[in-house]
């Protein structure tokens, strides 16, 4: 993985680190969605994030500024889903210990709801990117937005204790 990759998925995980301890004294009010701060400055993280994507696309002046406001476009739109998440792991931290058939259920079907509606946003900005990006530039940037993403969630999974 290339250094600022590396040192990007680095910070990632310290701001992680910093607001999803679960383990054993998780507590629902850590991911209470009405709470704006919760310990990261995800204005930073954003820039770090932007930063990373400028640096490894490659972008033409003009393509640059067709380029950001879809960006900006998709990460406002994808604000909706973090914070949707952030509910969905609210509701699931009060109830891991005692979560009936039909909870689980509830769960389980609002994760596949919101892969789901990512996936259709995704494909909408991605048919939008395609006008004036070279496949190859746009597949470079859904790959680094993968990755950041998989990195992310996969931080947050591991800190969640299974379902008792």
């Amino acid at each position: 993985m290339p250094k600022p990759l590396r040192v990007f998925f680095s910070v990632a995980l310290l701001f992680l680190l910093g607001f999803t301890s679960f383990g054993e004294g998780f507590a629902a009010e850590t991911l209470n969605p009405e709470h704006e701060e919760i310990g990261v400055d995800f204005k930073d993280f954003s820039e770090k994030r932007r930063a990373l994507i400028r640096e490894h696309l490659h972008l033409t002046p003009e393509m640059s500024k067709r380029f950001w406001p879809l960006y900006d476009q998709y990460q406002s739109h994808l604000d909706h889903f973090r914070l949707k998440r952030r509910e969905v792991l609210f509701d699931l931290g009060k109830g891991l210990d005692g979560m009936s058939d039909e909870e689980a259920k509830e769960y389980v079907m609002d994760r596949l709801e919101l892969d789901e509606k990512r996936a259709e946003i995704t494909r909408h900005y991605f048919k939008e990117l395609a006008t004036f990006m070279s496949y190859r530039n746009l597949a470079l940037y859904i790959q680094l937005e993968t990755k950041i993403r998989v990195f992310v969630e996969a931080g947050i999974e591991e800190s969640i204790p299974l379902i008792q």
